[in-house]
């Protein structure tokens, strides 16, 4: 038996890639992973035959004790719940004095747990998925070789997304769920995108979010164009350009796909 224990919860659409990655590195890690979802068909269905995962049930929003028995017993915890349950996880975390780490955008009400995170020596990580994750540090580490070369950044755009492979690309939105769906069509909805251009803070309402969008060229891949997040302003100072005029993050996306969500 493994003498760490890595406790994923949520079983939804984007856990799979996640559990299974953990699962190949149990040995070398030395650790056990266990899925728990409210649904226990869920979690076991992304266990499977893994041989180095247990599939359990969690209902953090009923079976309190429960819930706070699977943190007590992890040596971290991996929220993959809906963003409206990650306080919870993160209070139980605290109580019990484990880490914890999600792939949603940092809340104000996360921040405000940062003294009592730091006092008791945890590492709360935040932003760690595909887009918010990767993309900050593939930006973070370009604009900081530039910047370490002597170069000062007075532009940034930066537009990341899960593109269909082409050879799976067969629909005329050129998308497919690989999150959950009802996510997807809200996004854009949560608010005005925020952005700094020209040295103006400027933002845009939906559905006009779709309408404005930016032309991204790439190379053997045609119509592809970025949508504005919802708050780049905060990353003029996190990714370290605070001089910059220009600072905008954005959704890459097929232009069909945004033309899809005009009224």
């Amino acid at each position: 038996m493994a003498d760490r224990k890595v406790l994923v919860l949520g079983a939804g659409r984007s856990s799979g890639f996640l559990i299974e990655y953990l699962d190949r590195q149990a040995v070398a890690l030395n650790i056990q992973i266990v899925v728990a979802d409210q649904n226990l068909g869920w979690a076991m269905a992304k266990v499977g035959s893994l041989s180095s995962c247990t599939a359990t049930k969690a209902q953090p929003g009923t079976d309190i004790e429960g819930f706070e028995n699977l943190v007590a017993s992890a040596t971290l915890v991996i929220s993959l719940l809906p963003v409206h349950l990650h306080m919870t996880v993160a209070k139980a975390c605290l109580k019990y004095h484990k880490p914890m780490f999600t792939a949603s955008y940092q809340t104000v009400e996360m921040e405000a747990l940062h003294d009592e995170i730091v006092s008791k020596g945890l590492l709360f990580l935040n932003e760690c998925g595909c887009d918010p994750g990767l993309d900050h540090m593939t930006a973070v580490q370009i604009l900081d070789k530039l910047q370490n070369q002597g170069h000062q950044i007075l532009s940034y755009e930066g537009y990341t997304g899960g593109l269909v492979a082409p050879v799976s690309d067969n629909n005329p939105w050129h998308y497919k769920f690989s999150w959950n769906p009802r996510n997807v069509i809200l996004a854009g909805q949560g608010g005005p995108a925020q952005f700094l251009h020209g040295n103006q803070r400027s933002q845009l309402n939906y559905p006009d979010l779709f309408r404005k969008v930016v032309e991204v060229d790439l190379d053997d891949f045609p119509d592809l164009v970025g949508y504005f997040n919802r708050n780049s302003l905060p990353y003029a100072n996190l990714y370290g350009i605070p001089n910059a005029h220009t600072v905008i993050r954005g959704t890459l996306r097929h232009r069909n796909f945004c033309t899809a969500w005009y009224p």
